[in-house]
């Protein structure tokens, strides 16, 4: 189930904890104390510790090495702005537009894969389709621009577009280059954006009811925009980025092995090579265009002795210059041809077989070639099982620090309230 979270790792420090960044909580420790006393000691001790390491680069000091309290009021409208479309925890109104955000994009998937049943489309509820996606876009455009104006300047202020002013013209222009080439931004932008260039094609033709298909398949990115809301997609892909050395080392041995097999594979399988003549041409096996100098097998009109020779049966080469095996699976009176025509070709086989897919559209029928799948079926298992193991195990570990963070959180507000409280009997 798809929940709605905090993410941590945006939020700025408003508190008096001292605590300047929720970025940092992969380095801090989760208490492990049985008592729930000790526990929130344990962890005023770590909080304070790092208010008091990092108060000369980000917050003023107050006396006796505590951080003093920012103020509400000093916080902008525009940051407030910010704060609530960007942070779902910042506030109860933050939390239920993201809610809402949230709803739609499930509602305008959802309409997106119903309208295709037939007793749904062509013509029956379009209306409804437009009316359903005509409001979601409109929430969608909203919420893009609204982050695109109020963004902050200091905004991941890193990279090629960063600058040391935070305030001015350039500032200004460099952070909104920054926000449209973030990838989530990007998602957000392409979920909106051909709504409204359909408005854009021209008149009604063949080649603009292509254009208008694609455009519409582009409504899917919508799909994209869950990974700000949810959880798991926030967990997916952070073990994706720490596993990448994995993932690229498995793309490297996949496809070392794909050109071995298939090469392999190609030359035990591909068959014999016939191609067009004259006399072939006569006994309508081909075309005359399709005449030509091979330095490689010979004359379709030789096909059938061979395939008699091979099969028991006199059959012909129905499908033109090509490579062909001995034998007629579908019984139409023809040699079938050969499915390992080049190396190409056979990397598709080579690698349904490699992640022990076998859509069984591709047979092999020699038995030398039946060894040569075998272990191809073998190294595909090898190869894949070990740099997965080292995902599985990145996803623990961002599992963990995610829970860490979180628990760590819960106390940091406990001691936030627990503070508040005693100032206010005091």
């Amino acid at each position: 189930m798809t929940t709605v979270i905090p993410r941590i790792q945006r939020r700025s420090s408003n508190t008096s904890t001292g605590f300047h960044s929720s970025s940092n909580l992969g380095s801090l420790v989760q208490p492990q104390s049985d008592s729930p006393s000790a526990s929130r000691q344990e962890s005023r001790h770590m909080v304070a510790g790092h208010g008091e390491q990092g108060q000369s680069e980000h917050e003023p000091a107050a006396a006796g090495g505590k951080v003093e309290e920012e103020a509400p009021g000093e916080k902008t409208i525009r940051q407030k702005i910010w704060e609530g479309l960007d942070d779902p925890s910042s506030s109860r109104l933050a939390y239920w537009f993201s809610i809402s955000v949230l709803s739609l994009i499930l509602l305008s998937c959802t309409a997106f894969v119903v309208e295709t049943i037939p007793s749904m489309c062509c013509g029956r509820y379009d209306d409804v389709w437009e009316r359903i996606e005509t409001v979601c876009v409109a929430v969608f455009t909203f919420e893009y621009l609204s982050r695109f104006i109020v963004v902050p300047t200091n905004s991941e202020n890193e990279g090629l577009l960063s600058t040391t002013e935070l305030s001015g013209f350039k500032p200004e222009l460099m952070t909104r280059l920054r926000f449209f080439i973030r990838p989530l931004n990007a998602v957000d932008f392409a979920a909106i954006f051909p709504f409204y260039l359909q408005y854009l094609a021209p008149g009604d033709t063949g080649g603009t009811t292509s254009f208008l298909r694609v455009i519409r398949l582009a409504r899917v990115f919508r799909l994209f925009k869950l990974s700000k809301y949810s959880q798991g997609m926030w967990l997916l892909s952070a073990t994706m980025v720490r596993s990448w050395r994995a993932l690229g080392m498995l793309g490297f041995f996949m496809l070392i092995s794909v050109v071995l097999f298939s090469s392999v594979m190609y030359f035990v399988e591909r068959g014999d090579y016939f191609f067009c003549t004259p006399e072939a041409v006569a006994q309508d096996l081909c075309l005359e265009s399709e005449i030509g100098n091979r330095t490689e097998g010979q004359g379709l009109e030789h096909c059938q002795a061979w395939a008699e020779e091979r099969y028991g049966f006199p059959l012909k080469c129905c499908w033109g210059e090509g490579w062909y095996v001995s034998q007629d699976a579908n019984g139409d009176g023809c040699v079938d041809k050969s499915q390992f025509e080049s190396i190409v070709a056979t990397a598709w086989w080579c690698v349904v077989t490699m992640t022990t897919v076998g859509y069984g559209d591709v047979l092999v029928h020699t038995t030398l070639g039946k060894v040569v799948a075998t272990a191809t079926m073998l190294s595909g298992i090898l190869i894949l099982a070990l740099p997965i193991t080292v995902i599985g195990s990145n996803f623990n570990l961002e599992y963990e620090r995610t829970v860490q963070e979180e628990n760590l959180r819960r106390e940091m507000e406990e001691m936030q309230q627990e503070q508040l409280e005693a100032e206010a009997e005091a």
